[in-house]
């Protein structure tokens, strides 16, 4: 929660300028709450598959640059979203090899952008470590 209005305001700015962005939290309500902030779109691990599919389908097709929200498990691995050109970490995952896949997510082959990754840092928190 500490971060959450440091990653608002630095998605939106980027947003404002005409990329879509992806990122990844830990849990459901942090996804939910990013997306809503953000007027964007979240998955998490309680929808079923078809409507994270449903979801992400949604993201692509919509013209405007958007967040797609979600938590590491449920996007990390087997889906494309070359839509995006940021990767936001709003939670850095203890397992580096689940950010890198996460990472992949976006930065693919069809990928026509460079793509940038964020991680985003609280002070006097974990994150320092």
């Amino acid at each position: 929660l500490a971060k959450k209005r440091a990653t608002v305001e630095h998605v939106s700015s980027l947003l404002e300028q005409g990329d879509s962005v992806v990122i990844f939290a830990w849990t459901r309500v942090m996804v939910q709450s990013l997306a809503q902030a953000l007027h964007g779109y979240g998955v998490h691990g309680a929808m079923t598959q078809d409507e994270r599919d449903a979801v992400i389908q949604d993201w692509k097709r919509d013209p405007r640059p958007r967040a797609l929200v979600a938590t590491y498990d449920t996007l990390s691995t087997g889906v494309t979203l070359t839509k995006a050109n940021h990767v936001i970490f709003h939670d850095l995952e203890f397992v580096p090899a689940k950010m890198l896949q996460a990472e992949g997510r976006v930065y693919r082959i069809g990928q026509s952008r460079p793509v940038q990754s964020w991680w985003m840092v609280a002070d006097r928190t974990l994150d320092e470590f």
